[in-house]
């Protein structure tokens, strides 16, 4: 996600506990700020490299108690084998795993958008089913 900002041009920076967003004209966006509001514990913890904690505010936003645990253990998996295997400090390790939830979680959400699509039509027109459009 930071990447998908930055190629947008939009710079995020951390100032004790509040996101500071540099963006050129017409790129925050309500949907954006939206999101960044969501998503600020997240972003905070990512700026300030404490990756642990930005994987914790990540797994909060997982609405399904299941897919949170799964996650939960694909990051605590993850980074024991950074570290362990890899010879990766903890740290490091922290940010790879993050990195793969973030990846997964990006997945998840995906897929539900799809899958919402599909069973509600063309987002453009709701009462006309997909393959009508």
């Amino acid at each position: 996600m930071l990447k998908e900002l930055h190629r947008a041009g939009v710079i995020l920076s951390a100032n004790e506990d509040r996101l500071e967003v540099d963006a050129p004209a017409g790129a925050t966006t309500p949907a954006l700020l939206t999101m960044l509001k969501a998503r600020k514990p997240e972003l905070l913890a990512v700026l300030n490299g404490a990756y642990l904690n930005a994987g914790l505010s990540l797994l909060l936003s997982v609405a399904d108690p299941q897919q949170r645990e799964g996650l939960a253990e694909l990051f605590d998996e993850r980074a024991g084998i950074c570290q362990h295997d890899g010879n990766k400090s903890r740290g490091e390790a922290e940010r790879l795993a993050y990195e793969e939830l973030t990846r997964e979680v990006e997945s998840f959400e995906r897929q539900g958008r799809q899958e919402l699509t599909s069973k509600c039509g063309d987002p453009e027109n709701p009462s006309v089913p997909r393959d009508q459009t």
